[in-house]
């Protein structure tokens, strides 16, 4: 017997270090590299920032990219017919906008600002001094092509408002399909002036900027957008954060003379901590699963009773969000949070076992002698705390507290106990018990103040504000509404 325990163990043995031998950890880290390369669309202007910051990217995680480069409209054009690709940089936000309502766009990350300027070969050989110079006869001014790129129609929309687009657009000797043609045409001298980027005039020695207040106020937004045709939505998404971060895609940015916007740091799989009332497991768990696989990143849940929940807040725990049962406990730590989103709402009920055998029919039934009664927890839930409240307002809670033979922190363990048989009613949330069906009965609560609604906020401390918003406008999407409301919640958040 210890012979062929020897041999067993032999053979176990084995096949570890075969598997040890066969491990290579870089191969994880490459593991993207087998894939298909990722496909960016890029505006052209960006190309100094998007180019070494995409290499690094590759170099960092072993990912291979492919870009091409043109004017955000025609990109976006091209887009509009082949919907193949991956992610989509556009020098300004008209057109994110735009392949937003065309459907081609998931998510949106901003990346840095960019203003328009006057621009003019170095030294000011024409002396420019103003947007009106550039309608001198003397001066050869070439613009962009508002339709092929973001600079052309930012600079058109300013000068239509100002009534004075159909003067430059006259005076114009040439449209230009790309800022960097215009920059190039002054760099040769075969144009005196034109309307650029302010990060354009960066990044060619060869060129001054005039000032001028015409587009102080144009300022346009740099931002990349992840397909909806994307088919590796986690690598494209962490293409997207390391082109947002500020110590990765951010310091290119700056060091081309963008105007980088604050983004989240660079993690290659970031872990976020939500909070949450119990009662919003079922309706927010299978969001959260598929926007973990999409984006690549970790949530950590932390179900239980708002009145806990809350309490770990205020004793010094920094979640990145909190959902909560009901308003009231989100006011306890408002200052913890920006400005909650009020998501759903659901009702409390009674529920009883299958049939209702004691014929209970409102909350003051819970009184009668001889009921085993199960309530929240009024101190660590928000539950506990609307029941009591209820209770105490009609002056019923004292009768009723003489029945209640267990009080638990969250709903669902009431339910629990309620389906064990050993209670003859539950005061829970009508969310607690779609789950159940046909093996418990439910009796609504007609009282004003028997609906609680469960507002969702991001934390002021987290460290990924952007992905913190993603998962905000997840819970608050369409197909988040149809879990909502399936599970026994009504929706609240208005329709776009």
């Amino acid at each position: 017997m210890s012979q062929r325990l020897v041999i067993l163990g032999s053979i176990a043995v084995g096949a570890l270090l075969v598997a040890l031998l066969a491990w290579n950890p870089s191969r994880d880290r490459t593991r993207h590299a087998q894939g298909p390369p990722l496909l960016v669309y890029c505006a052209a202007g960006l190309q100094p920032a998007i180019e070494p910051a995409v290499r690094a990217f590759e170099a960092e995680t072993g990912a291979r990219v492919q870009i091409q480069y043109g004017g955000s409209g025609t990109l976006l054009a091209n887009l509009r017919v082949s919907r193949v690709g991956d992610l989509f940089v556009a020098a300004d936000h008209f057109f994110i906008e735009i392949a937003r309502s065309n459907a081609l766009l998931a998510e949106v990350i901003p990346l840095a600002r960019l203003t328009p300027t006057i621009a003019v070969a170095r030294g000011n050989p024409k002396a420019i001094r103003s947007l009106d110079d550039l309608l001198r006869e003397d001066v050869h001014l070439v613009l962009a092509n508002p339709d092929a790129a973001a600079i052309g129609r930012v600079v058109r929309d300013t000068l239509l408002a100002r009534g004075t687009w159909d003067r430059f657009e006259t005076r114009a000797r040439a449209f230009k399909p790309t800022v960097n043609d215009l920059a190039n045409d002054l760099k040769l001298g075969t144009a005196d002036a034109a309307i650029v980027w302010d990060a354009t005039v960066r990044q060619y020695p060869e060129l001054d900027a005039v000032p001028d207040a015409t587009f102080a106020d144009a300022a346009s937004e740099v931002a990349v957008g992840v397909l909806e045709a994307c088919t590796q939505p986690a690598a494209a998404l962490a293409l997207a954060r390391f082109l947002a971060a500020p110590e990765r895609g951010g310091r290119h940015m700056a060091e081309h003379g963008f105007a980088p916007v604050a983004g989240d740091p660079w993690v290659r799989s970031p872990e976020l901590i939500l909070f949450s009332g119990g009662v919003n497991r079922v309706a927010i768990e299978e969001t959260l699963r598929a926007f973990e696989a999409r984006e690549g990143v970790g949530i950590q849940r932390v179900y239980n009773g708002c009145g806990i929940l809350t309490a770990q807040i205020r004793a010094g725990q920094k979640p990145d969000g909190y959902f909560a049962c009901d308003v009231s406990f989100m006011r306890t730590v408002g200052d913890e949070f920006h400005a909650a989103v009020e998501l759903a709402e659901t009702r409390m009920v009674i529920a009883t076992p299958p049939g209702n055998p004691r014929g209970l029919q409102s909350l003051q039934d819970l009184a009668r002698p001889g009921l085993k009664v199960g309530l929240a927890n009024e101190e660590q839930s928000a539950l506990g705390a609307l029941s009591a409240r209820l209770l105490r307002k009609h002056g019923w809670l004292e009768a009723v507290m003489a029945n209640v033979v267990v009080q638990t922190p969250t709903a669902d363990l009431l339910v629990n106990q309620l389906r064990a048989g050993g209670l003859d009613a539950v005061v829970v949330y009508e969310a607690n018990t779609r789950a159940a069906g046909e093996a418990i009965a439910v009796i609504p609560i007609s009282l004003d103040g028997a609906t609680a609604i469960q507002p969702l906020a991001v934390g002021r401390q987290t460290r990924y504000p952007q992905l913190m918003r993603r998962l905000m406008d997840t819970l608050c999407s369409e197909e988040s509404r149809r879990r909502f409301e399936t599970t026994g919640f009504r929706w609240r958040v208005p329709s776009p």
